[in-house]
């Protein structure tokens, strides 16, 4: 490796090699062993390894960042990294892997307890979901707290509110608590309830149809099966009189092409029936069911289940305005706001059985 060796090494330079620095090598190595056990803080390594003399040119202690990297550093056990490549040192590890991958761990365990302990992780539900209705700008949330006189009591309160991004509109929209935003959300999506009766029918329906579609498809396959056996028969017959010499030889070539070309268009045709027979039917059903099922996520009270639905329900088209809630539903979901009874229920446009001879 080019440069200045790490600690517990020494560079040497009458054959510009890196050796082992036996004074101090033992304590990087016990200061690996240590740390490996997840039992010891990096400032408890940074102060072992001054204890031993291992400290900066300025007589302190290593810094932190400093003893990390050093427990990080892989050419401890014979790999390292020079110019963006990776390279097999030559020199002597002074560790094995299995104990460097034993510190990583531990560091990467730490690094993670203390993400949790010093970032207080509140979530905010309906962040991304709502535009502004007036700007058209995304809404988001601010979390605040709001302390009571004379006592040590606060609350913590989401507020939703536009970003006010468009340069062009000077929104005036203010804010409005995650208390007061969630009620609307629940009431509007209530809108979008198929009831259970319509939708057990509507799924006895599908059941029905599907087999339909299965018998259709069966029996379309059947004569394009028939069409492929009339064009192999054509084939023979068109070889039989190239032979016999009817036909010169640019006919049957052309022929032949046509004849083919016809073939493999029926048997990608059979192959799209057999893979397409109803495709609709089963999305259809899936949202059959979870439109029935509205009432019962809104009950769990799930505010991330109740984000899901929504986007689903509405995609973009739910928007804050003046502090009130408003959307229509996309989709097949704008035939229940419509239609709350189902009646005018159908599958999405555009999927459609279409069987054809």
């Amino acid at each position: 490796m080019p440069g200045r060796s790490p600690l517990g090494y020494l560079n040497d330079s009458r054959d510009k090699s890196i050796v082992i620095n036996k004074n101090v090598s033992p304590f990087i190595i016990q200061a690996f062993e240590r740390y490996s056990k997840g039992n010891t803080q990096l400032k408890e390594i940074s102060s072992f390894l001054a204890s031993k003399g291992i400290i900066t040119s300025k007589n302190k202690n290593l810094r932190i960042d400093k003893t990390k990297k050093l427990l990080s550093n892989s050419f401890y056990y014979g790999i390292f990294k020079y110019g963006g490549e990776v390279y097999e040192g030559r020199h002597t590890p002074i560790i094995s892997k299995a104990l460097f991958d034993k510190v990583q761990d531990v560091l990467s365990s730490r690094n993670k307890q203390w993400q949790h302990a010093n970032v207080e992780r509140i979530p905010k539900p309906y962040l991304g979901l709502l535009r502004c209705g007036e700007c058209g700008m995304m809404i988001s949330a601010e979390i605040h707290n709001k302390y009571y006189k004379n006592t040590n009591h606060h609350a913590k309160y989401i507020y939703y509110h536009c970003t006010k991004k468009n340069k062009g509109i000077k929104c005036g929209q203010k804010y409005i608590r995650d208390v007061d935003l969630e009620p609307q959300l629940t009431t509007l999506i209530k809108k979008y309830t198929l009831k259970k009766t319509w939708a057990n029918q509507i799924l006895l329906k599908l059941k029905i149809e599907e087999s339909d579609i299965s018998k259709s498809c069966l029996d379309v396959i059947s004569i394009k099966r028939k069409d492929l056996e009339q064009i192999d028969v054509k084939l023979k017959l068109l070889l039989d009189s190239y032979l016999d010499q009817m036909i010169d030889k640019d006919d049957f070539q052309q022929k032949k092409f046509e004849l083919m070309s016809k073939r493999k268009t029926i048997e990608e045709q059979i192959l799209s029936l057999k893979k397409n027979q109803g495709n609709w039917i089963e999305p259809f059903k899936n949202w059959i069911i979870e439109a029935s099922c509205v009432d019962q996520i809104i009950s769990t009270q799930d505010k991330q289940q109740i984000k899901v639905l929504a986007s689903k329900i509405f995609g973009s088209n739910l928007f804050l305005e003046n502090k009130t809630v408003r959307g229509d539903g996309i989709n097949a979901w704008s035939a229940l706001g419509a239609d709350p009874t189902g009646r005018c229920l159908v599958p999405p446009r555009g999927i459609e059985p279409r069987i054809t001879p």
